[in-house]
This record gives structure tokens, C-alpha cells and sequence, in this order.
């Protein structure tokens, strides 16, 4: 059996390891959630260093009753900048389902019927997810935040779905992986529903229907587990590379 390669963070592993034995689909999908998350970091400092204002105008302060993290990069100039570092998430995203496919391509006879087509039907929603949520830089929540928010919410439930098809291919899942994936799963499927039925009642009184503890908890709950995902999401089998240049 070929040792799992050791790494604190995915990211930084990829670029070390260039032409690698053994490759692992698994290794881009966490690195594309540690490039969302310097997404949301970066833009954060430049709209505190260069645009505070718009952060506390943002109207979704008033509806949620607190800063969601997505605030960040909802205003000109870190929307920009958010917009060109998602290249770098959506790559290794897009590459995660080009990889994790052909493996499941590969192990066609020993995965299940159901296995080989949660994988895929998973890998393709997340393809479109990752496409989708590029219209968040476009369409702000001072224009319209229940457009703003269900870009972010597909990317919530297609990514949940595709870490829901590792979990279910993995050859086998250590408990505490197990625990992680519950959690996640209670987040992402539970803070849509929370999103949505704040922005309906508060447009329709006026006033917040669900404290903003509640909803805060969730939402920083969802970024919490997206940095986690590098350490719990389990591995599974690996596609072996021979690398050679041949001329034509």
C-alpha cells in the first residue's frame, strides 16, 4: 500500500510536487477550499484598508443583524481583486472534477452502480456550482441580495454534495471524519433555509424573525468547515501517473 503524502496544506503541496507519482483528486478539492478561503481573507483587507464604509452599508447587515463574512468582497475595489483570485479556486476546482472523474472512470468495477453515479452527477452539478458563483462578483447585494446570496448558496449545496460523494467512495472513513461530515452536512443544508427565510420576513415586517447568533453561528460554521475540510475529508484511492515527453 503507497503511504498517503503528508501535508499541512494542500495548496503548498501542489506546488512542491510537480510531477508526483501518484495523483490524488482528492489534494484539489481541498486546495480549492483553501483558495475560497484566502478569497474571503484578501478581500476583507482591502475593504477595510480602502472602502470601511461599504462594508457596514451593506444591506445585508440589516437583515441578517450581523457581518457575514461575504461582506468582504461585496464592493468595489475588493470585488475586483476577490473576482481575479477565484481563477485560482475555480482551476483547482475545475481540476478536482476532471481528475476525481477519470478515477471513478478508472475504478468503474469496484465501486457500485450508485457510487459511480453520485460521483459523477456530483462532479458535474459542482462544475456548473463553480461557474455560477463567478456571477457573485457581478450581481452585489446593493443591486440584489437574494440574486447575491443564491450564488452563494448553489456553491453551498453543490460542494456539499461533492465531499458527500467522497465520503461515499472512500474506501474507509476514520470516525472523527464521520463527525466532521455530519456537521458539515447540518450546516450546508440548514443555512440556505436560514438565509432565505430572514430576507422573506424581514422584507415583509421589517423587523428579524431568527436571532442573529443563530444564523451567525451557521455562517461562520460553513468557513470553519470549508479550512477543515483539508484535515477530515478521507483519502481514497489515487491514480497512478508515469510521466514522460514524446515527440510527435
Amino acid at each position: 500500500m503507497v503511504p498517503d503524502p503528508e501535508y499541512r496544506f494542500a495548496l503548498p503541496y501542489l506546488l512542491r510536487a510537480r510531477l508526483p507519482d501518484y495523483i490524488d483528486p482528492v489534494i484539489y478539492l481541498k486546495a480549492c477550499g483553501e483558495a475560497l478561503g484566502a478569497l474571503f481573507v484578501i478581500g476583507w483587507i482591502v475593504s477595510i484598508l480602502l472602502s470601511p464604509d461599504m462594508i457596514s452599508a451593506n444591506p445585508l447587515n440589516e437583515r441578517l443583524g450581523y457581518y457575514s463574512l461575504c461582506v468582504g468582497f461585496d464592493a468595489f475595489p475588493a470585488n475586483r481583486i476577490a473576482a481575479a483570485t477565484y481563477v485560482l479556486a475555480a482551476y483547482l476546482g475545475i481540476r478536482f472534477i476532471w481528475i476525481d472523474t477519470m478515477r471513478a472512470e478508472l475504478a468503474r468495477e469496484s465501486l457500485t452502480k450508485s457510487q459511480y453515479l453520485f460521483t459523477n452527477v456530483a462532479n458535474g452539478l459542482y462544475l456548473i456550482s463553480l461557474c455560477v458563483f463567478a456571477l457573485v462578483f457581478l450581481d452585489s447585494p446593493f443591486t440584489s441580495y437574494y440574486a447575491h446570496t443564491i450564488f452563494f448558496i448553489q456553491l453551498i449545496v453543490c460542494r456539499f454534495l461533492v465531499v458527500a460523494a467522497n465520503f461515499y467512495a472512500a474506501p474507509r472513513v476514520p470516525s472523527s471524519s464521520m463527525v466532521f461530515f455530519i456537521v458539515y452536512g447540518i450546516i450546508s443544508l440548514t443555512l440556505p433555509v436560514l438565509y432565505m427565510v430572514a430576507f422573506a420576513y424581514y422584507d415583509s415586517t421589517g423587523e428579524r424573525l431568527i436571532p442573529w447568533p443563530i444564523i451567525a453561528a451557521f455562517d461562520y460554521g460553513w468557513f470553519v468547515c470549508l479550512g477543515l475540510t483539508t484535515k477530515f475529508l478521507p483519502n481514497a484511492t489515487r491514480i497512478r501517473a508515469r510521466w514522460s515527453l514524446e515527440h510527435s
